[in-house]
């Protein structure tokens, strides 16, 4: 019987711990080359990328913001987004951002491994 209850509370711990794991998400950077608003970056960008991240129950959209210089020209729009998986968010991410017409120097930037990793969109 004392096994049994050993087992039983391994079992437990080992699912708790599995569901924790599950729950682990990464912090993933959009970096947007472009100068645009923070209402036309939502439409534009924000929202198509929540609904592709949710579509495949990788992840969200957790915030963004612009960059704007000294003179109040935005410069570029950072988008914050938090996935479930990194080796299937990525590539959605990417391909999302292309075909929603990314200009060239946009990237997305997270940490693997311990290091900074930045893909190139275009």
């Amino acid at each position: 019987m004392k096994f049994f209850r050993t087992l039983c509370l391994a079992c437990a711990m080992f699912a708790g711990f599995a569901a924790h794991a599950a729950d682990k998400v990464f912090p993933v950077s959009v970096k947007i080359n472009e100068s645009i608003s923070t209402d036309d970056r939502g439409t534009k960008y924000d929202d198509p990328l929540a609904a592709a991240l949710k579509e495949g129950n990788l992840g969200e959209v957790i915030g963004g913001g612009n960059s704007v210089n000294k003179a109040g020209k935005v410069e570029w729009a950072g988008i914050d987004l938090e996935v479930t998986d990194l080796q299937k968010s990525i590539p959605v991410i990417k391909q999302k951002l292309i075909d929603l017409g990314a200009p060239k120097g946009s990237s997305i930037e997270y940490h693997s491994g311990g290091k900074k990793v930045v893909v190139q969109v275009q």
